[in-house]
């Protein structure tokens, strides 16, 4: 008995002092950053076509991650597209802002979004960045229409003067009037496919006189015809979850034949960047990693976000981001130990190794470690 309880002992011991599995190799393959440096996520940059980042939605520190990030790959690899977890009739006006500098466009885009403030900041930065470089970066919504049709739309609503034909008109008036406080109705789809014929005769014409707007019209039109939400519940359900990725990934596809890409950087949710083996739910990161057609398959660099001590999102509320995204378990004091310096508030791990065994080992290929300001 005495032997049972000493190895026991011994067992609680290992576990209460024991290093972490991973720790050891972190420690000795953290990259410490400062916001304002470059920040390769590969040792060479130009290997990627898409570097996709997952996050952890709202946390106002995202924007100064994605935007460093976004400026390192334009400096340092071909990256020329930001593509968005956010429908086309966003980023159709976002687009528009960032020609025009016109913010009104840009609380356009949002309005009626939570956290305006936290949704403009990133394309504010964008625009400045823009007007110093000779390529400006487009940022493409690659999303289903999630955030209500009031956008699409008066998107929509501005084609008719593109639609001289009578008939044309007509179809085009008769799909408006079918919304009830920009909510589809039963009859919505139907008049829709009548405005989307005259779309796709028109689309060549649209196409050259829309210039870089056109790539956002083309989706709006796209998404509609395959998907009117009429019912805002099951935007909610798992199998519109599992639509959206699906759609998210052919969107982009549809993007790569009309306007092709050298280098683009998707800032997305966490679970969108994962690429579990799940053919019940595949994400975007699983279409990109195996589908045969896809333009970023062995050219796609996945990251992950992992927050520590940080303690609320954008509306204030409360967060525990010592415990979520951060699949390793590692404790606040081992986390701390991988910055290297207090001054580097953002760290870099590569996994690179054949005998990393953590879990993110076949989810990620980099993470992406944060520590809030103390």
């Amino acid at each position: 008995m005495k032997y049972l309880l000493g190895a026991y002992l011994l067992w609680i011991g290992h576990i209460c002092f024991a290093q972490h599995p991973c720790q050891e190799y972190f420690t000795t393959q953290v990259k410490p950053y400062f916001y304002e440096e470059t920040i390769p996520l590969s040792a060479n940059p130009q290997e990627y076509r898409i570097i996709m980042v997952g996050e952890r939605h709202f946390v106002p520190i995202n924007t100064d991650i994605h935007f460093a990030l976004i400026r390192s790959y334009h400096e340092m690899a071909e990256l020329d597209v930001v593509f968005i977890e956010y429908p086309p009739s966003i980023s159709y006006f976002i687009q528009q802002y960032l020609e025009s500098g016109k913010e009104d466009l840009l609380v356009k885009a949002f309005q009626g979004a939570p956290y305006a403030t936290y949704n403009q900041a990133l394309f504010k930065k964008i625009r400045l960045l823009n007007q110093k470089i000779q390529s400006p970066i487009q940022v493409i919504g690659l999303d289903l229409e999630v955030g209500g049709l009031a956008r699409p739309k008066e998107i929509i609503r501005q084609l008719a003067q593109h639609f001289p034909a009578a008939k044309a008109q007509k179809d085009l008036q008769s799909f408006l009037v079918t919304f009830e406080e920009d909510r589809a109705t039963a009859s919505t789809q139907e008049s829709f496919l009548r405005v989307y014929d005259h779309f796709r005769k028109k689309r060549k014409k649209l196409k050259k006189s829309l210039g870089n707007s056109f790539i956002h019209l083309d989706l709006v039109m796209q998404n509609l015809k395959n998907y009117i939400p009429v019912n805002p519940d099951e935007m909610f359900d798992m199998a519109f979850q599992i639509k959206r990725d699906s759609f998210m990934y052919h969107n982009l596809l549809l993007i790569e034949q009309e306007q092709s890409f050298k280098q683009a950087y998707l800032a997305m949710g966490a679970t969108h960047v994962e690429k579990l083996t799940d053919n019940n739910h595949r994400r975007l990161s699983h279409y990109l990693a195996y589908d045969p057609d896809s333009p970023g398959a062995d050219r796609l660099l996945t990251a992950r976000i992992n927050y520590k001590g940080f303690k609320q999102d954008a509306a204030g509320y409360e967060l525990r981001f010592q415990e979520f995204l951060d699949n390793t378990g590692l404790s606040e004091a081992s986390t701390k130990q991988l910055f290297g310096s207090s001054q580097s508030p953002i760290g870099v791990v590569e996994i690179n190794d054949p005998s990393y065994t953590c879990e993110e080992k076949k989810t990620f290929d980099t993470l992406i470690y944060l520590r809030a300001k103390e």
